[in-house]
């Protein structure tokens, strides 16, 4: 890991570290409850956990909990994952379809600029590349518009400190076992 990125990530950790303390989770309205249905791209013989959801080599849960940016990025880490990243066209569209059939409501996703402004990063310290924004976004307005929240229409900027529900992704890494 280069020095740059490493001190990148102390300094996100101290962000939401910090968030954290002086946050806490809310109940979700405007959640919409549904049954499991099909998303596109999820593969019944899944490798994720039940009530989760694979797209390629990742798995994806909607968590219908509001929180501020810091302190779902926080549960996230807690749970050895991060707030959702996207890294294909496919994955923005599974993605997109997955927080339409659970709410009606933006969520947070992984993007923030808070170690430099107009340097976009996912919080699983991939470089935002080939991300798909709003017209007029990232607005890189300066003014702590600093997280990357989703709509039904595409991504914006937003501050840190609003609350939103959010998708938990992590790269699944184990595999079934049957007992007989």
């Amino acid at each position: 890991m280069s020095r740059s990125v490493g001190r990148m990530s102390l300094l996100l950790c101290c962000i939401v570290m910090a968030l954290h303390l002086a946050t806490g989770l809310d109940s979700a309205p405007g959640v919409v409850n549904t049954t499991e249905e099909e998303v596109e791209g999820v593969d019944s013989q899944s490798p994720c956990p039940a009530g989760w959801h694979q797209n390629e080599h990742r798995c994806f849960s909607f968590y219908p909990v509001w929180a501020t940016w810091a302190t779902a990025e926080l549960y996230c880490s807690q749970h050895r994952g991060n707030l959702v990243s996207v890294h294909s066209p496919g994955q923005q569209v599974f993605v997109q379809d997955l927080v339409r059939r659970h709410t009606d409501q933006p969520v947070w996703m992984g993007g923030y600029d808070a170690a430099q402004e107009g340097m976009w990063l996912w919080s699983d310290g991939s470089a935002v590349d080939s991300f798909y924004w709003e017209e007029d976004e990232p607005s890189n307005s300066g003014q702590g518009e600093n997280c990357m929240e989703l709509h039904t229409g595409g991504t914006h900027t937003h501050t840190y400190t609003h609350t939103h529900t959010h998708i938990h992704t992590h790269t699944h890494t184990h595999t079934h076992t049957h007992t007989h």
